[in-house]
């Protein structure tokens, strides 16, 4: 059983009480993207200790180019925002201009020197399942040499606990290793990862769950380092309105003092800032890929489809909505752009898609073999 070098404190929620005053918030642009080089799938045990699922995987699917779609791919949960780009990508940092930053790719953080190797939010995902593709973003500060190996792992659980009694539950993970990266002087990194299921490295995701992320400085197969840095801060409420999933504004962040645990109430922030976006959540995102174009994770027969459309303010809009889903399933929804929207029927089987400005033609559910004609005014 290997055992890392952090645990997990799991106490009686205490009251809420939360604070940002030792950090310092602010913004930083032009990130730069970074392959990952391996991967290790991992579970996470109740005592703290980590055991590794199989050996390392070499990945060499990352690469290609385009500008993207202005619109974020990311479908089971989204505090990244990418550019649109699909896998193989990579795509970019995107939406910093919506939400009134100097550029698309600046994201907030708390400052070159501040460090929190370990943090925790809530993750509740489109979806209960696997995610194909991981995005996410850090910056990272040795403090004192030039370069330093890097590793990021991130873990997802079944629990989020928002009183700060730090009462979560990370199940399993994935750890990934970049090599030596520069870290003096510091820098914003991010990195795009697809084709985690046929790797066998996916990463679970649940519908009312948590995420944790994990910056580390060396990890032998059994044990974590951790090293000097942060993830960068973004959130699904963006300037170009909701993306996928959803979060609160609780943060658990190792940084008083920091030493691989969550002590409840010290160590336990509000991320509500009253920004944009609104809350703040460490900045990952997960996509899940099915098979054929615009895939459904499943059809049940009795799905029906609707779609309408009108005018929005000289725009026009176009709206689907899948009826009669199965609960909680992932239904995907092309418009008439061209574009696929994946969402999850909510509990009464329902999964709604809406894209403006549209144009007249079609909305359709492809794998379900559903399909509207739609006429703009």
């Amino acid at each position: 059983m290997a055992k890392v070098s952090y645990g997990f404190a799991c106490l009686a929620a205490i009251a809420l009480t939360v604070s940002v005053s030792a950090k310092e918030l602010q913004t930083i642009g032009n990130g730069t993207y970074v392959p990952a080089i391996k991967a290790m799938a991992v579970t996470m045990n109740p005592d703290g200790t980590v055991t590794p699922k199989g050996d390392w995987v070499m990945l060499n699917n990352q690469g290609g180019d385009g500008t993207g779609a202005s619109a974020s791919s990311l479908n089971l949960f989204d505090a990244f925002e990418n550019d649109g780009t699909a896998c193989p990508g990579p795509a970019a940092p995107f939406g910093g201009v919506n939400c009134g930053l100097p550029g698309e790719s600046y994201r907030w953080f708390f400052g070159p020197s501040y460090n929190n190797p370990f943090t925790v939010g809530e993750n509740d995902a489109e979806s209960n399942g696997e995610a194909d593709r991981a995005q996410f973003g850090w910056f990272w500060f040795c403090g004192h040499t030039g370069t330093e190996d890097c590793y990021i792992a991130i873990f997802t659980g079944d629990t989020h606990d928002n009183t700060c009694g730090a009462a979560y539950n990370l199940i399993d993970g994935v750890v990934f290793g970049f090599g030596p990266l520069n870290c003096n002087p510091a820098g914003y990194y991010y990195t795009d990862v697809c084709g985690l299921i046929d790797l066998g490295v996916p990463i679970t995701t649940y519908t009312n769950g948590v995420d944790g992320a994990v910056v580390a400085k060396a990890f032998d197969g059994e044990t974590l380092t951790l090293g000097h840095g942060q993830l960068m801060l973004w959130g699904e409420n963006s300037g170009n309105g909701d993306l996928a999933g959803e979060h609160d504004d609780i943060s658990y962040d190792d940084d008083a003092p920091v030493d691989g645990v969550h002590t409840p109430f010290t160590e336990c922030y509000s991320y509500a800032f009253g920004i944009c976006p609104d809350p703040l959540h460490h900045m990952v995102g997960l996509e899940g890929v099915g098979e054929g174009p615009c895939a459904s994770e499943t059809c049940n027969g009795s799905e029906n489809l609707k779609a309408t459309a009108k005018d929005k303010n000289g725009e026009c809009l176009v709206k689907g909505k899948v009826t009669n889903g199965t609960v909680g399933s992932v239904y995907g929804i092309t418009m008439p752009s061209g574009d696929c929207i994946q969402k999850a029927a909510n509990s009464r089987g329902i999964a709604k898609a809406k894209e403006r400005p549209s144009v007249s033609g079609t909305v359709a559910v492809p794998s379900c073999g559903l399909s509207k004609a739609v006429s703009c005014p």
